[in-house]
């Protein structure tokens, strides 16, 4: 009798994985559920990695909804991959995991977005800590069995233009290159809960000299290994009014002049952009605003 379940039973196994494989591969698609957003972000090695991109994007929150990579590769050809999380500082677990993606021997190029706020946590490594590799493992059977494609977004308006017409007025779209792609009607968009979170954070933290020294000896130490290594930094905010708040404190214990100085010894370019782009809070740039930030971006760099 349960003989003639095995042939049925192993046939579905298959399917689901073959499925899994299929979306995951990103064959049909390029999106993901956000649960799985940044867990696919830590699930790279070395090889995996550098089979599919020549950049890196770092940072935090502000970074991955900013940085395009499509519209960065349609400029320059090459292909980042936005390795930016959420609340993120650059402590040294975050910077040894970029560190074993970079090459060997091999141009490539890492961009270090900075916000006052990834520079004043160093204990804060959660964001790292919560999507590691080892916390993906533990989901293995859960994600063998459920694609981390967002399959309804895709039957819907994910990634083939035809179903583009059914676009919400309000969406958010997680991009496997790393990009949250973000829509917010301006009537519906409001600055507050942000300025109230970093005044939080204004009141409790400062900048750490020790973050700064982190991302400086990354730098360094890379560039040692690989002549070939472009390293770009570049301040990201876009919301006076945060902005005032952040710099008028967070610099306390050292100023934006010198940290610029320290990486720029260390041997990364700034790059500094003038214009002014709208956010959907104050400081996450929205769809259409990301893709013009990164195509005036990508002017200032060398790829």
């Amino acid at each position: 009798m349960f003989k003639k379940f095995i042939l049925p039973l192993t046939s579905l196994v298959f399917l689901i994985i073959g499925i899994r494989i299929i979306f995951d591969g990103q064959i049909l698609v390029n999106t993901y559920k956000k649960e799985s957003f940044f867990h696919h972000k830590l699930s790279f090695n070395s090889n995996s990695f550098n089979n599919k991109f020549n950049g890196i994007i770092t940072g935090d929150s502000r970074t991955y909804y900013s940085f395009n990579p499509y519209i960065i590769k349609s400029n320059s050809k090459v292909s980042f991959m936005n390795m930016a999380l959420p609340s993120n500082s650059y402590s040294k677990k975050y910077l040894s995991y970029i560190k074993n993606l970079i090459p060997i021997n091999k141009e490539f190029t890492i961009i270090i977005a900075l916000t006052p706020e990834s520079l004043t946590r160093y204990e804060y490594t959660n964001a790292f800590d919560k999507y590691n590799k080892s916390f993906f493992k533990l989901n293995l059977i859960k994600n063998t069995f459920w694609p981390m494609v967002d399959i309804q977004q895709f039957l819907k308006w994910g990634t083939i233009p035809a179903f583009k017409l059914n676009k919400p007025k309000s969406f958010e779209i997680y991009h496997f290159n790393g990009w949250l792609e973000s829509y917010l009607p301006i009537k519906d968009r409001d600055e507050t809960a942000l300025i109230n979170h970093y005044k939080f954070i204004a009141e409790k933290y400062v900048i750490k000299p020790e973050i700064v020294n982190n991302i400086k000896n990354f730098i360094v130490n890379n560039k040692i290994k690989n002549k070939k290594l472009k390293f770009y930094f570049s301040w990201i905010s876009f919301s006076k009014k945060i902005k005032k708040i952040t710099e008028k404190t967070l610099f306390k214990n050292i100023s934006k002049d010198k940290i610029n100085n320290i990486l720029t010894n260390a041997g990364a370019k700034q790059v500094i952009l003038n214009q002014s782009y709208i956010s959907i809070d104050g400081d996450h740039l929205s769809s259409e605003d990301a893709k013009d930030f990164s195509s005036n971006f990508v002017l200032h760099i060398d790829l």
